[in-house]
């Protein structure tokens, strides 16, 4: 019967520590599974972060490709614009520079319209016509050509009225006279032509 006490005693303990691992081995079951609810969680909640993080980094490089477009086309307005001020204020001092050499053309013109009268200025008379060709050619250079007003209707842009006169010859309000030169450098007026303007 002591034998008996014993194996029941043995067995009793062997159940024992089978339900002592079965429960351990539960808890780590237990444990496991709520380590990978956990892990799986925390997945979750990153994966949720870094697509909030790429929403937000896209809403931001689609602000930043914007504003890069918008800043390209106001440089290539300001290049442009810059261009176009440049070549205007390259007109303008061009036109000034030439402008001032317009007065010794006219007084060549004189000179050689007195030398023409003058039988003993032959020499000095061609001298001066290839200074004219000359003066003229660097003039035609920069575009500069001398204005057709003659027998033209007046016009304010191109002609300024420094007499009037009464002539049933011509039209209405037309150049009859030439008193200085005009000239075009271009489309713009460089100087407009003194004019005599005939009404009838």
């Amino acid at each position: 019967m002591k034998d008996e006490k014993k194996k029941q005693a043995a067995s009793e303990e062997v159940k024992a520590e089978a339900k002592a691992d079965s429960a351990k081995a539960s808890d780590a079951g237990k444990t496991a599974d709520e380590a990978e609810a956990r892990d799986a969680a925390e997945f979750i909640k990153k994966l949720a972060e870094t697509a909030e993080a790429v929403e937000q980094l896209t809403a931001k490089l689609d602000a930043a490709t914007k504003q890069y477009t918008r800043l390209q086309a106001d440089f290539d307005n300001y290049r442009r614009r810059t261009r176009e001020e440049q070549a205007r204020l390259s007109t303008t001092v061009t036109g000034d520079v030439l402008k001032k050499f317009l007065p010794v053309l006219d007084n060549i013109d004189r000179a050689l319209a007195h030398m023409e009268k003058d039988k003993n200025a032959g020499p000095y008379l061609e001298g001066f016509n290839l200074l004219k060709k000359g003066l003229e050619k660097v003039l035609a250079d920069f575009g500069v050509k001398e204005m057709d007003a003659q027998g033209k209707a007046f016009d304010p842009h191109f002609h300024e009225a420094l007499m009037e006169i009464q002539s049933d010859d011509v039209d209405k309000d037309t150049v009859s006279a030439v008193l200085q030169k005009g000239y075009m450098m271009g489309d713009a007026v460089l100087r407009p032509a003194k004019v005599q303007v005939a009404h009838n």
